[in-house]
């Protein structure tokens, strides 16, 4: 394997093949960038090209049609990418291949980054952009992220041995593309950097994490290699992150998981989460500051339906949200917890003002919480749940604050 540290990547090797979707298979390139960031346009810019000529490999030597749905420049917007994803399309014999490049940071304490859109200040999490891929049900999600999972890291400059020469694509292998693109079925998932680290990029050249994955993929790929699997590709660019970020001032673990499958998945059962149903116990509207911190109100939590069919959250909840919030949100007040305490194992689904959404199950004791850094003004709808089926409907505090969490 050609180590990353001494090769450079081609960054126009060949024009992109645009495409409507049809019935044949596709690759739905889903490139996600802030390539106009004041000071980072270089190095947003030329990442973008990278995995955009990565798609257009994969096509190619695949056998696929390639769709472009990439959303940069002045697309890089909050609202734009939020109905782009919930109005995702695509056949079941399909790929789609999503990366997220620009800021990103961990507010919520998961594994996966919250993507960051500083025009609007606002976050989505990568959990949800990866739920709203598995509503098309594609039979392959190629899903990466570049971002800090911390906080943001300056661009490093780049060092006198990385790309030292100009590297020309060699030919790729149609059979080990059709395993890896055309034959695969299942989920790949990653992102540069583990909770509580930054994510570095090269100036000039992009996002180490990202272009190690697509170097390895290349060179990985080729007429000359052997059989290789997603696995490996992935460890490897794991690896060469490691080795590229040694000498600043912090390393980067990549996280990513392999999950793939011999038969087809389920499709997604139908929504039966109605937010436009009246609330249980009614709601509340609130501004940032209100003076009574916490807001407390007592719901019964649990239901006959599964809290699955809208999060990752097992759980059941009723159809109509318990409680409905208006918040009106301030630049002062930069947190929104919504938490709830009771005897029986709850779980917590909001859909946010902007729909998507968020679930918790199990964050003290057996009590849920959702934080929400910088919220967004409009109406959260909130489910109290249970963690089993549970007639009995048991008696819940849900509490809504500004204030950390009193467990």
């Amino acid at each position: 394997m050609l180590r990353l540290a001494t090769a450079a990547l081609a960054l126009a090797a060949a024009p992109f093949i645009m495409a409507a979707p049809a019935a044949a298979q596709a690759i739905h390139a889903l490139i996600v960038a802030d390539t106009d960031e004041p000071g980072r346009q270089v190095d947003r810019t030329a990442t973008y090209e990278v995995l955009m000529e990565a798609a257009d490999r994969a096509a190619r030597y695949a056998g696929l049609d390639l769709v472009d749905r990439s959303l940069h420049g002045r697309a890089f917007d909050y609202s734009t990418v939020v109905q782009a994803m919930e109005n995702l399309t695509c056949g079941p014999d399909d790929v789609v291949f999503f990366v997220f490049e620009g800021h990103g940071s961990n507010a919520q304490g998961t594994a996966y980054p919250a993507l960051y859109f500083p025009r609007t200040d606002q976050s989505i999490t990568f959990d949800w952009m990866v739920d709203q891929i598995r509503r098309c049900n594609p039979r392959l999600i190629v899903a990466l992220s570049g971002t800090c999972n911390y906080g943001p890291a300056l661009p490093v400059p780049d060092p006198p041995q990385l790309f030292s020469r100009d590297f020309v694509a060699p030919e790729g292998s149609p059979e080990i593309y059709r395993a890896l693109f055309a034959e695969a079925r299942g989920e790949i998932l990653g992102t540069a950097a583990s909770p509580g680290e930054v994510s570095w990029s090269y100036t000039s050249k992009g996002n180490v994490y990202l272009l190690a994955f697509v170097q390895n993929l290349r060179e990985m790929t080729t007429v000359d290699s052997t059989p290789v699997d997603w696995d490996t590709i992935m460890h490897a660019a794991y690896a060469d992150s490691i080795d590229l970020t040694s000498g600043f001032e912090s390393l980067q673990n990549s996280i990513w998981e392999v999950n793939l499958w011999d038969v087809p998945p389920q499709p997604a059962r139908p929504m039966t989460l109605d937010v436009s149903l009246p609330a249980n116990f009614g709601g509340v509207r609130l501004t940032a500051g209100f003076p009574q911190d916490p807001h407390v109100v007592t719901v019964y939590a649990g239901g006959s339906e599964d809290a699955g069919v809208a999060t990752q959250c097992p759980g059941f909840v009723s159809a109509a949200p318990d409680y409905e919030l208006t918040y009106t949100a301030s630049r002062q007040f930069d947190m929104l917890n919504i938490y709830a305490r009771s005897k029986a194992d709850t779980i917590l689904v909001v859909n946010t003002p902007s729909g998507q959404w968020i679930c918790n199950d199990d964050y003290s004791g057996l009590d849920p919480l959702i934080s929400m850094q910088r919220p967004e003004s409009g109406v959260y709808d909130i489910w109290v749940g249970t963690y089993g089926a549970d007639p009995s409907a048991p008696p819940a505090n849900l509490y809504i604050s500004e204030l950390p969490p009193r467990f």
